[in-house]
């Protein structure tokens, strides 16, 4: 694997970790979530023919009945999906990318010296 590949999956596993324990502290690092509104926020998805064909491939793949369900809803139902809370710019992600892109570099540094050896 080269190095800029193992950059950005070191990069991709830290910081989808570091996502889900912000669930965990209900906080975006050291900033707590503010009381969540029910204003309507978020989105509605109409089912169409071609995601009830995917539900029914989930189903049929996990047995699990929620995409059972999911697949016999009517084309046209509305799903409403709640805001989704994301992981953004933050001097913290900025600190962990500095410091996984540091390390990677001295890594593949440290084995371009061992070939010219």
């Amino acid at each position: 694997m080269d190095w800029k590949r193992k950059i950005l999956n070191d990069l991709r596993v830290e910081l989808s970790d570091e996502f889900d324990r912000n669930f965990q502290r209900k906080a975006f690092f050291d900033q707590p979530w503010p009381p969540r509104k029910m204003n309507g926020k978020g989105s509605l998805l109409m089912v169409t023919g071609k995601m009830k064909k995917f539900f029914w491939y989930k189903h049929k793949a996990t047995k699990d009945d929620t995409w059972k369900w999911m697949a016999l809803m009517k084309v046209g139902t509305r799903i409403r999906i709640p805001q989704r809370q994301f992981l953004g710019d933050h001097p913290e992600v900025r600190k962990r990318c500095d410091a996984i892109i540091s390390r990677n570099l001295q890594k593949a540094g440290q084995e371009l010296a061992k070939r010219l050896v």
